[in-house]
């Protein structure tokens, strides 16, 4: 990878660790995964009185996803994709998810869709990107991490 895409990419690091920081916190203390695990469980109670609410599934999908427990959360977040096929978040929080499971193509599928949905979202790009990094497909790679440059620019 040449010098210019290293460059890129390290730019544009800050910013995806800290929408990721914003999005799926990491809990190591075993209070905060303990509020986390309440957060989940309250959830799966207002699903159980409402299974089509869709804020909660959401929410619970990223609350099992944040413990860690990947089976649980990708079925939440295909329940979302069930009740609102074009729900603006779902489909970046499940690439992430298919990402970290080395899932790299249907990673690459839910990143497209989530673009599709949403194409100034510079997240989706940045993480797109990267996954793109990671596959070593360097083109690619420069494409989005440029684009998602572009678009967190225009946020600030």
């Amino acid at each position: 990878m040449g010098k210019e895409n290293t460059v890129i990419k390290k730019d544009l690091e800050s910013d995806a660790e800290e929408a990721e920081n914003d999005m799926m916190p990491e809990y190591s203390d075993a209070e905060d995964r303990k509020k986390v695990e309440e957060i989940a469980e309250n959830y799966r109670k207002t699903i159980k009185a409402n299974p089509a609410d869709i804020d909660a599934n959401l929410m619970l999908a990223v609350a099992v996803h944040v413990l860690e427990q990947y089976e649980e959360a990708e079925k939440e977040y295909k329940k979302v994709i069930e009740i609102n096929p074009n729900h603006k978040n779902v489909y970046g929080n499940l690439g992430a998810l298919l990402s970290s499971l080395e899932r790299y193509d249907e990673a690459e599928k839910a990143y497209r869709k989530a673009i599709e949905i949403e194409p100034d979202d510079a997240y989706n790009h940045s993480n797109l990107g990267f996954l793109f990094y990671d596959l070593k497909r360097f083109d690619d790679t420069k494409q989005e991490i440029l684009k998602a440059k572009e678009l967190f620019k225009k946020r600030r």
